[in-house]
């Protein structure tokens, strides 16, 4: 499995998501989606929407999310290397 690269509109979509405790995860086909944490096995989760407002605030701006990209990116990093060891 190939590692996708975060984006400044993964995270968007992440903090915008309607449903209930959203999460960003990784995909069976490897890409990252946002879905409610419920319907998602644990292992593939990079971040939750919690986690993203504490880190970024209420409302954040591109910069904002721009500037914490690389943290998010070691998170995706550590679950697809979790998952390729399953």
């Amino acid at each position: 499995m190939t590692t996708p690269q975060i984006s400044v509109s993964d995270i968007r979509a992440l903090l915008d998501a309607q449903s209930e405790r959203p999460v960003l995860y990784l995909t069976e086909d490897g890409q990252l989606d946002v879905w409610a944490d419920a319907y998602v096995w644990h292992h593939r989760i990079v971040l939750t929407a919690a986690a993203a407002t504490e880190l970024l605030g209420e409302a954040p701006t591109r910069e904002d999310i721009v500037e914490v990209l690389p943290e998010v990116q070691a998170a995706v990093d550590t679950v697809v290397e979790t998952l390729a060891t399953r």
